[in-house]
């Protein structure tokens, strides 16, 4: 049986939206408006937070693929170009 972390019992459970993604999607029932995402499990990213700033290229790149939505509605940001005094929000599992 596996232990669920305290973070992980805060965020909920793991999922996909289609059964080909890579990505994986973190279901967050009691934290309306947030859309948490990771590519394995271990760290989560906050979408309206952290997109694009904290993804390495390749990161991006995949996300970009399967989420063509929230890539074209965040098109104006630039990886290299953060707000000042951002830090991201990752959460570590």
């Amino acid at each position: 049986m596996k232990v669920m972390s305290d973070k992980m019992a805060k965020f909920g459970k793991f999922f996909k939206q289609h059964p080909g993604d890579k990505i994986w999607q973190l279901d967050t029932p009691s934290r309306v408006g947030e859309f948490w995402f990771s590519f394995d499990k271990k760290t989560a990213f906050n979408l309206f937070h952290d997109y694009p700033w904290v993804l390495t290229a390749e990161q991006k790149e995949l996300f970009d693929q399967e989420n063509t939505f929230w890539a074209d509605f965040f098109k104006d940001r630039r990886r290299e170009d953060p707000p000042e005094d951002w830090e991201s929000h990752e959460v570590t599992f």
